[in-house]
Formats: structure tokens, sequence, C-alpha cells
């Protein structure tokens, strides 16, 4: 008697559930790594604005944007100054979250302001990162320096400073 070849029901059985447990794990890990990538966008462009801070000093003797704390959103309002012409003419139209809108700085003086700022780059004058565990984020530093926070979807807070 010839015995048939071929796979059995539980044979493909198994295959199925291997499969399915593979493509699971991917759509888990999936928005996980898409955050992540987003972070990492972000990261880059809180450095990429200050070193646009950095050159605004260089061709402004030195001088950190003036005005006045408060909130700016790149704009094309001709002959705009301070914080609003680092933003239209130093970051360009391209200077946006990874979701699409442009980035909102949140300008302010106050070292104690860095626990909420929700989507915005928060810039502390006269401050930089102080890399400590204990929940400062910014310590006082000299008048022509500052400290650019982000907060990141993994959790945690992103500083660079000038």
């Amino acid at each position: 008697m010839r015995r048939k070849s071929g796979f059995t029901i539980i044979e493909v059985s198994l295959v199925l559930a291997i499969g399915g447990l593979i493509l699971m794990m991917v759509f888990i890990a999936l928005p996980s790594l898409q955050r992540g990538q987003r972070d990492a966008q972000r990261r880059e462009d809180v450095i990429s604005l200050i070193e646009n801070i950095k050159k605004y000093q260089q061709n402004n003797r030195g001088a950190l944007p003036s005005g006045e704390s408060g909130e700016f959103t790149r704009n094309n309002t001709p002959g705009a100054t301070g914080w609003q012409d680092l933003l239209n003419n130093y970051l360009g139209e391209n200077f946006k979250d990874p979701n699409g809108t442009p980035y909102t700085l949140k300008i302010t003086n106050d070292l104690d302001e860095t626990t909420e700022y929700n989507n915005k780059i928060l810039i502390v004058k006269q401050a930089t990162c102080s890399g400590n565990s204990d929940g400062n984020k910014v310590k006082q530093a000299n008048s022509r320096k500052l400290a650019a926070l982000y907060e990141l979807e993994v959790g945690g807070t992103f500083c660079a400073n000038t």
C-alpha cells in the first residue's frame, strides 16, 4: 500500500499559529519603534535649533535673540526681530515636529518652569542642562547661555544647551 504525501491538519495549524505569533509581535513592536524614530528626529531638531541659535549669536555679537518671554511659532512676518527672526530666517519652513505641525518655542527665564511645556520646545534663558537625576533639568548659567528642552514620547526629557 502506498502512503499519500502531504501535510496533516496539525502541521498546517502549527505553522499558522507560529505565523500568527510572529505577526502579532511585529504589530506590538511597531508603534514603539515609530515613537523611537519620532523622538530621534525631535532630538536632531533640538540640536539643529541650538546650532542655529549659535549662528544667530555669531551674527549678532554674541547676543541671544531679544524679546520677552512667551511662545513663538514660525510666521512670515517681514522685519521680525528676536525669537521670531530666529524662527523665520534661521530655521526655515521645514522646522516641524515629526507629526507635521510647526514647532512652538516657549521662552522663559524661570528655572522652575521646566515641569510642563506640552509638546513645545522650552528654552530657558541663563541656564544649562543640569544632567542631574534629582528632577532639576536645568541650572543657572551666565546671560549668554540657554537650555532647550523637549519632552519625548517614550518618556524623559531631551536637553541641549548653547
